[in-house]
């Protein structure tokens, strides 16, 4: 019969009395008989054991508890039914040693229902008996899996902190190195070895961050954990970025230690550093930007206004006609000069403030404490002046001048936009005045502002109130003193403040952009009168109408000329054009096409105020430019001014030359009639024939052609 058998049969054979018999004789043989209740109360499975025979003797509670099965069953079966393997493992533990000391080992019992489960087994021999062994079995499979799981924890931790990207480091409480991992070494360059049992904050940070570090290390001493951004140093004293985590090291309720991480944040630093500097400063010129310089003011504003520091200026800086360097000579060209511009401007400004970037062309200053107005003109003087000297580009020569606008703290006000708006303000009016100049702020331009905006309200209704209307000045050939032309001049006649210069509400059209359909509804206004004097019989060869460079630059200029052409029906033969010399140079350049387009059309073109700018006739002659109107500046001076007198003859005969008729305006006085026409003069136009006048007494001034 197996030992299986043995465990499954209730019936007990013959022999079972007698091995009883023997275990009582046992007993009292090996003088244990008191301690029978030590042995059938033992927490602990323990099992007597002929170690001859390989059979069960006898077995307590708690091996019965462990092995699943009843006493009477454990009872006679044999040692090799309750072992996993074939060899009798348990009855050879001890061998080849003295026996009468207790021997362990671990094996695998299986259990009932055949279930394993890891032991460790002590044998403990007989004093008495060789053949009878004590077997003291422990079940340490529970043991071995937590100890198994604490093995792997142990190893997964090992594998995290040797390949963490993290720079880790295990410090004692004294903040001495115990280890630390490749990302340490990698990212100090300080082995495992050299850095182990020294003072990290001796090894990797700077003398100035000491007391910082020694403060964080503090904290977490004190169970804190602890997140910080800061600067480390490596083994070479190479500074590095990075964020810190330290956190204590908790074992059985008390802190052993400290961990250490650091993340090497260097490039987000960069990255937030450009971050920050794209958020504040201008990328084309490197000064500070728009939002920084408003926000940097009000700061100033609410230090000042708590502390009562001395007051501050804020000045405006406009480039003068920078459009005319875009237009001809493009925009990478624009942008080199801009930063040319404010390199200068810092350089006047130094350590008294710092320069702004407003967008486009403009610029704005904060001047610290300023003691006076003098300090502050004689740095805009110096700004003026460095901006005298022209800006040297691929060979060639830019002249620039820059209007600038101040404004005050607190003289001109406590509030950040309200000292712009008023700097703004002060450069215009030094604009209007005159170029590369500055102004201070004064109270007449918050009237002059004002009356401006309310000026520039009503224009805008000027057309459809019907307030404009055109008057019409004679131009007159000067050998046969007739009227040959006349040029439309539109006048302003405000219903409740009466007639509005055009040199006052002009300007402010074309800043405004307003000019465009000013320049429209003129156009049209002059052709079709010019076609009623045609079609009635009028001697009149053509009309002269003026063009703003603002229309020149409209994309829907053109269109618009033809689509009126077409309108009213006359002929463009008939039309000339005047633009101001100022802008035909700076301009026309970009305008080629639409010149020529025009004068193939039929259309004159013709410079008016020239002699005031710096045009080349050569030049005018390309731009299929006809005719010249000679300033009435020039021609006021004729026989008084040797220089006025010699420069009116030169301009007449070299548009002789050129094939270029010339107008004289602005002519008062029979001598100047007599030294325009001894000189063949073309055409005159002033008071000394006529003023501006009304569509009908221009009518009744020429006979009708029958």
């Amino acid at each position: 019969m197996t030992g299986k058998d043995k465990f499954a049969d209730s019936d007990k054979d013959s022999n079972f009395s007698a091995e009883n018999e023997y275990e009582g004789e046992f007993f009292q043989s090996v003088g244990i008989s008191n301690h029978l209740d030590l042995f059938e109360n033992s927490h602990v499975a323990i099992l007597i054991v002929n170690s001859r025979t390989g059979r069960i003797i006898d077995a307590n509670n708690a091996a019965c508890m462990l092995y699943g099965y009843e006493r009477p069953h454990m009872k006679d079966a044999e040692i090799e039914e309750i072992e996993y393997i074939e060899d009798i493992e348990m009855l050879s533990i001890g061998e080849n040693t003295n026996k009468t000391v207790g021997k362990s080992k671990t094996v695998v019992h299986r259990l009932s229902g055949g279930k394993c489960r890891e032991v460790e087994v002590l044998k403990v021999p007989s004093a008495s008996d060789e053949d009878i062994s004590y077997f003291i079995v422990n079940d340490i499979s529970e043991i071995r899996h937590i100890k198994k799981e604490l093995e792997l924890r142990k190893s997964y931790f090992q594998q995290l902190f040797e390949n963490s990207p993290e720079a880790i480091a295990i410090l004692d409480n004294e903040d001495r190195v115990v280890k630390v991992n490749r990302g340490f070494e990698e990212l100090f360059k300080y082995s495992n070895i050299e850095i182990k049992g020294n003072y990290i904050n001796d090894l990797i940070v700077s003398q100035e961050l000491k007391l910082e570090a020694s403060t964080l290390s503090g904290d977490v001493v004190c169970a804190k954990t602890v997140k910080r951004d800061s600067i480390r140093c490596t083994k070479h004293g190479e500074d590095i970025d990075v964020s810190i985590l330290g956190y204590p090291i908790i074992h059985d309720g008390v802190q052993v230690g400290i961990y250490a991480i650091y993340t090497d944040i260097t490039e987000k630093k960069k990255r937030e550093k450009k971050i920050e500097y794209l958020a504040m400063k201008d990328s084309l010129t490197g000064t500070y930007n728009r939002s920084y310089f408003i926000e940097n003011l009000m700061k100033e504003i609410m230090h000042r206004k708590a502390d009562s520091h001395n007051g501050f200026a804020v000045m405006f800086i406009d480039v003068d006609d920078f459009k005319r360097i875009n237009d001809n000579m493009g925009h990478n060209v624009g942008d080199m000069i801009l930063r040319q511009i404010s390199k200068r401007i810092v350089e006047c400004i130094g350590e008294k403030g710092y320069l702004a970037r407003m967008g486009g062309d403009e610029f704005t200053v904060f001047l610290k404490n300023v003691d006076s107005r003098v300090c502050v003109a004689n740095i805009a003087r110096e700004i003026v002046e460095s901006l005298e000297e022209p800006i040297i580009y691929d060979e060639k020569e830019f002249h620039v001048g820059v209007s600038i606008g101040i404004s005050l703290f607190p003289d001109d006000g406590y509030e950040a936009e309200m000292l712009i708006r008023k700097a703004d303000m002060a450069m215009y009016n030094s604009k209007m005045n005159r170029s590369n100049n500055f102004e201070f702020y004064n109270s007449d331009l918050k009237k002059k502002a004002l009356e401006e905006f309310i000026l520039e309200n009503e224009l805008r209704h000027a057309i459809k109130r019907e307030e404009f209307s055109l008057n019409y000045q004679p131009l007159v050939d000067v050998s046969s003193e007739k009227i040959v032309g006349v040029e439309a001049l539109i006048r302003w006649n405000h219903k409740e403040h009466g007639f509005v210069s055009p040199a006052k509400f002009i300007p402010l059209a074309e800043r405004k952009g307003m000019i465009g359909f000013i320049g429209e509804w003129v156009l049209e206004k002059a052709c079709r009168q010019m076609k009623k004097w045609i079609d009635s019989g009028y001697p009149v060869r053509f009309i002269a109408v003026n063009i703003s460079v603002k229309q020149l630059e409209s994309l829907e200029f053109l269109d618009n000329v033809k689509r009126i052409i077409r309108e009213t029906g006359i002929n463009p033969r008939h039309l000339e054009f005047e633009i101001t010399e100022s802008i035909s140079m700076t301009n026309l350049k970009n305008r080629t096409e639409i010149l020529r387009e025009l004068d193939d059309m039929g259309i004159a073109l013709s410079i008016d105020d020239f002699g005031t700018g710096y045009s080349s006739l050569g030049k005018l002659k390309k731009f299929a430019v006809r005719k010249l109107k000679i300033d009435r500046s020039f021609i006021s001076d004729i026989n008084i001014d040797p220089n006025n007198t010699a420069i009116v003859s030169t301009i007449i005969a070299i548009a002789k030359i050129l094939n270029m008729k010339v107008v004289a305006e602005g002519v008062e006085t029979l001598e100047q009639v007599e030294f325009l026409r001894e000189k063949e003069c073309d055409l005159i136009q002033g008071y000394y024939y006529s003023r501006p006048v009304t569509f009908d007494e221009f009518e009744k001034m020429i006979p009708q052609e029958i």
